[in-house]
Formats: structure tokens, sequence, C-alpha cells
């Protein structure tokens, strides 16, 4: 099972992944966290998303998903888990992810937090000053998006966050999701 967490930046996706992946290991499940903020060795060894390239975000965006994809599409047959995390904010690559993915359970979370307590939350800067044009286009792109379960991080803690998550991937929705 892949479960791809979705979302703002600094809405809170590593650390519901970290706290994911703990609860499923100590569930005796063989899991593995590829974030794509770090830790996937290669994953950003690839021409397009050096900080040289001229792309434009969006493509280097699908550079980015399609590799981490075909990453955790490599490791799903020596995991019962795969967690992966990418800010993900175009439908139609997360449309494309769920089809490569669907074969080996495949599940969209998307983690959402109001903006408020993203701008408290900010580690980048992306929301210090008035919300650009960019970037509130942006926040649409995931309020528009069809995932199979959202966690709302705003006011809730990481174990209340990981909790409901838990008991999503429990109901076996998973499975329902690849019949759509």
């Amino acid at each position: 099972m892949i479960v791809w967490l979705t979302g703002m930046s600094g809405a809170g996706k590593s650390t519901i992944a970290r706290a994911l992946c703990t609860e499923m290991r100590a569930r005796g499940l063989r899991t593995t966290l590829l974030d794509t903020d770090g830790g996937v060795p290669g994953l950003y060894d690839h021409p397009a998303l050096r900080p040289d390239s001229t792309l434009d975000i969006r493509c280097k965006t699908g550079v980015l998903i399609s590799r981490l994809t075909t990453f955790a599409l490599q490791i799903s047959g020596d995991n019962d888990v795969v967690v992966c995390v990418a800010s993900s904010p175009y439908a139609y690559q997360r449309l494309e992810v769920r089809k490569t993915l669907a074969k080996v359970g495949f599940a969209e979370v998307c983690v959402s937090c109001e903006l408020e307590a993203l701008r408290l939350r900010d580690a980048h800067g992306y929301y210090a000053h008035d919300i650009s044009k960019e970037r509130r286009d942006e926040i649409e792109l995931y309020e528009t998006g069809a995932s199979d379960f959202v966690v709302d991080t705003t006011l809730a803690s990481v174990n209340e966050t990981v909790d409901q998550l838990v008991k999503f991937l429990e109901k076996g929705v998973v499975d329902n999701a690849l019949t759509r």
C-alpha cells in the first residue's frame, strides 16, 4: 500500500508522515518513508531538477512527482506501507500517480491547514507577506482536489491526526479507492 501525502508547505505533511511510519512499524508493518524534503537518495539526480534548470515550476514538479512515483513503485514489493510526501499541487499529476500506483494499493491524503496557521508555521517565507496570485492559485489547486481523505492540522495534534489517518486506512478505503 502506498499512502501519498499532499498539501501546502507548512501543513505538516512530513511531521504526519514520520509519525504515521512510526505507528505502522509499531504494528509490525514494513514501512518506508519517501519525502521530497530530503532523505531519498537519487531523487533529485535529474537535469530538470538542478538549480540551473530553466524549466518552469510545473515541469520541475512533474519530473519530481514522476521520479517519486517510480521510486515508490520500485520499493512497494519490499514494504507493507510506503509513505510518500510531496506537495504535488496539480490534480492531473496526482491522477497520473493514482493510475500508476493503483495496482499496488494507493490512497491520496490531503494534509490541510488554514492559511493563518500556515503563516505561523512558515519556515520558508511563503506566507510572510500578502499572498501572491500564484500562491492563491496554488491554495485553490489543493482545495479543488479529489483526495481519498483529508486531515486538517490547523488545530489537531500530530497524534490526533495520525489516529484519524490510521482509522481511515483500517477501514479498507484504500481498496475501495482502486475501484473508482
